[in-house]
């Protein structure tokens, strides 16, 4: 009926607009890998041959566009920078995270309009 072709368009842009967002936050992790955290490691560093980059970002991505709160997975906050990076050795200032934070900020806007 009606009904269940509008929850299925819905639940289509819904998962459209988080697979945009995760390209997005995929090109920003790979770019700047201190700026995305997942289980306390930069973007990439706990993947063997980019095998959970996509998936991390999706679910930054999810977290985000849900705003159910984030947890083992973050964009990066200050004390993630001492000494230049989780681990010490990505030199990335908190500034060069501008368009991540950016991101995640537009895509938690458009989570709490849907």
């Amino acid at each position: 009926g009606m009904w269940s072709e509008v929850i299925l368009t819905f639940m289509i842009i819904y998962f459209v607009l988080m697979l945009i967002f995760t390209l997005f936050l995929w090109v920003a992790g790979n770019a700047q890998p201190a700026c995305i955290v997942a289980a306390g490691a930069p973007f990439g560093d706990n993947d063997t041959e980019d095998a959970t980059r996509f998936s991390d970002a999706f679910a930054l991505s999810w977290t985000t566009f849900t705003t159910v709160g984030y947890g083992m997975i973050y964009t990066a906050v200050g004390g993630d920078f001492q000494p230049n990076g989780p681990g010490g050795k990505l030199e990335t200032e908190p500034h060069h995270c501008s368009w991540v934070v950016t991101l995640c900020t537009i895509e938690a806007f458009l989570g709490l309009l849907y």
